[in-house]
């Protein structure tokens, strides 16, 4: 539809311009016809006057109506007799009625006039021609173009200058060509960009599963080596390899998630949820790491109950059990959870009591197998990368803050002050 649109457009300016330059020419030709029309009417007058005056001199006894008379008496036309007394007359001066003119000034202006005519057609004939001609060398000049276009994109030159496009085809054809540079240009940008993340990604996950799988392999080695060790040392072996299994396949389960979120094939069930149950359930599930490590885990009492956000309610809980296992490895002796709702936003608060995170750690502290100071052996650190990719899909971002106030006076001893981290997860 769009390509008729610009033929029909074309066929428009085309018809435009042959009918202007019809009526141009029309004029121009008006005018020299009218001018010469002029020309000859005034020789042949002149010519009369003459042979009036003449007329007089010899005969004065003819007057003036009578020779008006002659002049303007039709009948001569019509009479044949006097037609040919008139060619038989003339023909004794030279003079063919058919083909000559009795003024000679008028046969000159004649000849004068037809080879101005004739240069005049040739003339807008070859401006016209000339017209054509500009068209289709444009034509080629813009195919060329588009050729150079193409030709360059095919050698990974993105770069395309079209200021110089007007309407028409080819236009249409080099928009197109633009607009597939821009596409190919940002499809290798971000295939290499790809390729990028890949090899780091490979490269971390290689880094992170070498660890546990040469401990793994150590463990298997002495047992296989050691068929009468004591009972002890081999149970002691296999909880260190049970402990090597159950980091990677941790690790390679928040891999695949992380994988999912980012390549966007997760399909989520969003709906109204209350936050109450979300931090209820990844309280449930860091549970027995609390009890492991002696944690006190407690929800703040002047929560929100009735706080809500419009969010898949299992990808969440996925991403606040992130957070509170973060918190609950790094604290003292507890964990303070909150969930409130205000007038432009909903926010979760996770605090703990340990040792404050250091700024250098905060600026990658969402990074994939990121390990800042202080993180336990077995931390593979992707748990809050994948919290943070999790609410940001939910258009929400997490804040983490030093928090050095008495937030915790009522469990630690009653003391003044504390240090330890906050992180606020905010839901717009």
């Amino acid at each position: 539809m769009r390509k008729k649109k610009y033929n029909l457009e074309n066929r428009k300016h085309f018809v435009y311009f042959a009918i202007i330059y019809t009526c141009i020419c029309v004029m121009v030709m008006a005018f020299t016809v009218f001018f010469q029309y002029r020309a000859y009417t005034k020789n042949y007058n002149i010519t009369v006057a003459k042979l009036c005056a003449l007329i007089h001199e010899k005969y004065p006894d003819v007057s003036d109506g009578s020779i008006a008379a002659i002049l303007n008496d039709s009948s001569i036309d019509s009479d044949d007799t006097n037609l040919k007394a008139a060619d038989k007359l003339l023909k004794k001066y030279g003079i063919d009625m058919e083909k000559d003119s009795a003024v000679l000034s008028n046969e000159k202006a004649l000849k004068g006039a037809l080879w101005l005519d004739i240069f005049l057609v040739v003339l807008f004939a070859g401006g016209f021609c000339i017209y054509i001609v500009l068209i289709r060398f444009s034509f080629k000049r813009q195919v060329r173009q588009a050729a150079d276009y193409l030709r360059r994109i095919n050698q990974g030159d993105y770069r395309l200058v079209m200021a110089d496009s007007t309407e028409g085809e080819i236009s249409i054809l080099k928009g197109e060509l633009y607009k597939t540079a821009i596409y190919l240009r940002e499809s290798a940008e971000n295939a290499k960009a790809d390729k990028l993340l890949l090899k780091d990604a490979l490269s971390d996950i290689s880094h992170q599963l070498k660890t546990p799988l040469t401990s793994l392999s150590i463990n298997l080695e002495n047992l296989e080596g050691n068929p009468d060790m004591a009972s002890e040392n081999r149970n002691r072996i296999m909880r260190r390899a049970k402990r090597d299994v159950d980091n990677i396949s941790h690790m390679v389960q928040a891999i695949l998630k992380l994988s999912r979120l980012e390549a966007d094939v997760v399909e989520f069930d969003e709906k109204d949820t209350l936050l109450s149950e979300i931090v209820s359930e990844a309280a449930d599930n860091v549970m027995a790491l609390c009890d492991l490590r002696d944690i006190r885990l407690s929800i703040d009492e002047g929560s929100d109950k009735d706080a809500c956000i419009h969010a898949d309610a299992y990808w969440q809980c996925e991403a606040i059990t992130n957070i509170v296992k973060n918190a609950v490895e790094h604290a003292e002796s507890e964990v303070r959870i909150g969930f409130y709702r205000y007038e432009m936003y909903a926010e979760i608060t996770v605090q703990n009591d340990g040792e404050t995170i250091s700024d250098e750690d905060k600026k990658h502290i969402f990074t994939r197998f990121y390990s800042g100071s202080g993180q336990p052996a077995d931390s593979i650190g992707i748990g809050l990368s994948l919290a943070e990719a999790i609410v940001r899909h939910d258009n929400g971002y997490i804040l983490v803050e030093d928090c050095k106030k008495d937030i915790l006076k009522d469990t630690l001893n009653e003391k003044n002050e504390c240090s330890g981290t906050r992180f606020v997860v905010r839901y717009l």
